[in-house]
């Protein structure tokens, strides 16, 4: 019967990617096909995305938790009966989204999530589109205003609420407008024409579509999927003078700026707080490394002195002064003293020199007359500035006067293959603007040979020892192989491609026949205590997981892959999840296998399955919550959304132990004999 009841879904999906369906809404207070999760970086607040797999309702949910534990029922967990753990719908957040939801993915600031979205289906037509929604958080609010993303009041008769006689058990959920759509879109077109018409594209041109009249693009189902976020490390401040680089306490507390910074290209930058951190020759004043003031050396005329300085008592002092015109011409009065040229910064000074206690003086020769961490550039002693985008995990990966800050969005593509790349700068501009609506662009990645049905995507960022620009990894269920692309500003090539094969030999069948791997979930990670890095690759065929040594001769040279371990899992795992632990604890990888109903968890060091969590049926995604070092009473969670059976288990990872759940609406087929 189960056979019967995956084969009838798998047809519902095909049918369901072209067909229109116009009905009651999804009710916003029932779990529904859950699918994406995602934690609030507090720990505060669980997300999840309902897909509407069934076409029940005109599409699919995205509800907040209160993750506080403050309520125990008695029921049945795990075919035992018994009192467990659940949590608090936040009343009022629920709101409407497409149907075949994917993953769900928060900022590091928590501010913003994206949710991708398989079809988008427009009332009134059957045009379906692919799409990833973007949604803002506001973490200080408990009701409606929680969770925004520019909500539509949806008419109560197609409620999902619905009741007998015209009565309503509860309200509809309110659908998000398409100003918080980001629109997959293939190439500029005129007409239909110019599209491919073997991937049933078509040009929209129609303003209905939320794109904006005049403006035509080749639409298909994409099918975003897995999601990843590309952070790179950022200055925090803008300045032009040291006075614009003052940290206030608040600010400190903050942690918007740290105290004693300067201003250095534009950017505040982390001053010396002592002479030792100076070059020899040099002393520590205000932040700054600054040439020390030599004895006055003897003289007999002024004509002996630098221009600043006279001959008095047969030694060379600085000339004092009360206005500018107690100092020779092309000298200032600056606090007292005969100056060449006020400054502030060593870009007020003309070049070959630089600014020192306010006046330009001769500039560095080579970066070893300079502080340690800058560099001699024209005359000027200045902070290094990295030549290419440093992609980061958090904010320790950057310097000390930057911050890892968002900047892309990555989503592999079901259907068409290959990824989106988008630049979210552009959300802050109109959702009719071109270039908003062109962040939705996919690049042509035919040339590139990446095949179709791509479900994993990891980053990895390049503040480690490889070096490099950082590095997007992918996966197929339509291939044997390994993906790894480079970020780089200029097109990529197929040369700069990685790939390894994973080459999986049927021994019951003919000589050297090999089937399909059909992977799905990856993830990459640095062994902080060993200072490896590492891929791990989810392959069902064999139901394994691939471990890859990941390797770099040189920081311009391609990244190598060596497979160095297959550890067998439950049956078809589908999302890997690494979890970083502090000394002495080892590293561990959680795998949610989902035929098997189970979380295989895995020692990363001794390359052993340690736990082994019974969960739900057909599990998909799982989030991890780990609370920060010195968190009173820390309640390490791990949330899996169980997708059949349309149930949410919590895990508490100190026991490793499923201690509560969250009940939805059972879609499960109940069969008599």
């Amino acid at each position: 019967m189960m056979i019967l009841l995956l084969a009838w879904m798998g047809t519902l999906f095909s049918f369901s990617c072209v067909s229109e369906y116009n009905g009651i809404s999804p009710d916003p207070t029932k779990i529904h096909y859950p699918i994406g999760l995602a934690v609030h970086p507090s720990g505060r607040f669980l997300y999840i995305a309902n897909s509407n797999f069934d076409l029940a309702y005109t599409g699919g949910t995205l509800m907040v938790f209160d993750t506080a534990e403050d309520e125990e029922v008695t029921g049945d967990l795990l075919g035992v009966k018994t009192t467990y753990k659940t949590l608090k719908q936040v009343a009022g957040t629920t709101v409407e989204i497409g149907s075949f939801a994917g993953e769900v993915l928060l900022s590091r600031d928590g501010r913003r999530g994206f949710v991708s979205i398989r079809n988008d289906s427009r009332e009134g037509g059957a045009i379906g589109f692919s799409e990833i929604l973007h949604f803002g958080i506001d973490p200080d609010k408990r009701g409606a205003e929680h969770l925004s993303c520019s909500q539509k009041a949806i008419p109560k008769e197609k409620s999902g609420g619905v009741g007998a006689e015209g009565k309503f058990e509860v309200d509809p959920a309110p659908r998000c407008g398409d100003e918080n759509k980001i629109f997959l879109l293939g190439k500029r077109c005129e007409t239909d024409a110019d599209c491919v018409f073997a991937r049933q594209e078509r040009c929209l041109r129609d303003s209905a579509t939320g794109l904006g009249a005049g403006v035509g693009y080749c639409t298909t189902n994409f099918y975003p999927y897995g999601l990843v976020i590309g952070a790179v490390c950022t200055a925090r401040r803008a300045c032009k003078v040291d006075n614009d680089c003052v940290c206030s306490a608040d600010d400190q507390q903050k942690g918007a700026c740290k105290a004693g910074e300067r201003c250095d290209v534009s950017r505040c930058v982390a001053g010396c707080v002592g002479d030792t951190q100076c070059p020899e020759g040099q002393s520590c004043s205000f932040g700054r490394c600054r040439t020390k003031r030599p004895t006055g050396k003897p003289c007999q005329q002024d004509s002996a002195c630098l221009a600043e300085e006279r001959c008095e008592g047969g030694r060379c002092v600085t000339r004092t002064c009360v206005a500018p015109t107690d100092c020779p011409i092309g000298l200032a009065c600056f606090a007292g003293r005969c100056a060449r040229k006020l400054c502030a910064v060593d870009l007020d000074c003309p070049q070959g020199t630089r600014c020192d206690e306010g006046r330009c003086i001769e500039g560095c020769t080579d970066s070893t007359s300079c502080a340690e961490g800058e560099i001699c550039e024209s005359g000027h002693c200045r902070t290094a500035m990295a030549e290419v985008p440093r992609y980061c995990e958090g904010d320790g990966d950057c310097a000390s006067y930057e911050s890892c800050k968002d900047t892309r969005l990555f989503a592999s593509l079901l259907e068409q293959g290959g990824y989106a790349d988008l630049d979210l700068s552009k959300l802050s501009l109109p959702a009719t603007s071109q270039d908003r609506r062109e962040m939705g662009i996919v690049a042509n990645k035919e040339s590139l040979g990446l095949p179709l049905g791509m479900t994993g995507i990891a980053l990895l960022p390049n503040h480690t020892d490889l070096g490099g620009k950082g590095e997007l990894f992918l996966v197929s269920r339509q291939s044997n192989r390994v993906y790894a692309l480079p970020l780089k500003d200029t097109p990529l090539l197929p040369r700069d491609i990685g790939q390894v094969v994973f080459t999986n030999v049927d021994m019951t069948a003919p000589p050297s026949t090999t089937i399909q791997a059909d992977m799905r979930g990856i993830t990459a990670a640095i062994n902080r205590k060993h200072g490896w890095a590492r891929l791990y690759v989810a392959s069902r065929l064999p139901s394994v997981v691939l471990v890859y040594d990941l390797l770099r001769e040189r920081p311009d040279s391609p990244l190598t892959m060596r497979l160095v371990a297959t550890l067998p899992v439950g049956t078809e795992p589908a999302q890997l999840l690494y979890r970083h632990r502090p000394a002495p604890y080892p590293d561990l990888l959680y795998v949610v296998s989902s035929r098997r109903g189970r979380v295989d968890v895995i020692d990363v060091e001794a390359m052993q399955t340690i736990y082994q969590i019974p969960v739900g049926e057909r599990p998909y995604f799982m989030v991890i919550y780990d609370p920060p070092a010195g968190t009173p009473n820390p309640k390490p969670r791990a949330y899996v959304a169980n997708f059949l059976n349309t149930l949410i288990s919590i895990i508490d990872l100190n026991s490793h132990q499923v201690i509560g759940a969250l009940r939805g609406i059972d879609t499960t087929l109940k069969v008599t004999p």
